[in-house]
C-alpha cells in the first residue's frame, strides 16, 4: 500500500493526464462515443440518444465530459506577508473554479433498467 507522501500537485496532475489519455484511447478503440458538453447542458438527455437498442448489450455505451463549479477553501496564516504589511490573523479564502467531470453511461441488464450513470 502506498503512502500519501506522493499526493502533491505534480503527481495529481500527472495522474489526471494519464487518466484522460487512457479514457480517450479506450473510447476510440472500443468505438464508444466521447462527447464534450457545455456546463449548462443536460447530460442525461444527450446520453438518451445513445442508449443501445439491442437487449443483450452490456457495458459502457457513452462517455460524457462536462465542467462544473467547485468550491475550494484556503487559508492565509498569520505569518503570510501580503504586499507590504504582515497579516495578524487567519484569513479564509474561497476559490470557485471549474472542474472536469467524466460521466460513464452503461447498461448492466434489464434488472437495473436501461442505463446507469457513473460519475468520476
Amino acid at each position: 500500500m502506498q503512502s500519501d507522501d506522493t499526493l502533491d500537485n505534480t503527481h495529481l496532475m500527472r495522474f489526471a493526464g494519464r487518466f484522460s489519455r487512457r479514457i480517450h484511447a479506450s473510447a476510440k478503440k472500443e468505438g464508444i462515443p466521447l462527447i464534450y458538453c457545455q456546463r449548462d447542458e443536460r447530460k442525461h438527455e444527450i446520453a438518451e440518444q445513445y442508449i443501445p437498442t439491442e437487449p443483450t448489450f452490456h457495458g459502457i455505451f457513452c462517455i460524457l465530459v462536462g465542467r462544473f463549479k467547485s468550491v475550494s477553501v484556503g487559508f492565509l496564516l498569520p505569518w503570510t506577508i501580503q504586499g507590504r504589511r504582515k497579516v495578524n490573523f487567519v484569513t479564509r479564502i474561497r476559490y470557485i473554479r471549474l472542474s472536469t467531470a467524466v460521466i460513464f453511461y452503461l447498461c448492466v441488464g434489464a434488472y437495473f433498467g436501461t442505463g446507469i450513470s457513473w460519475r468520476y
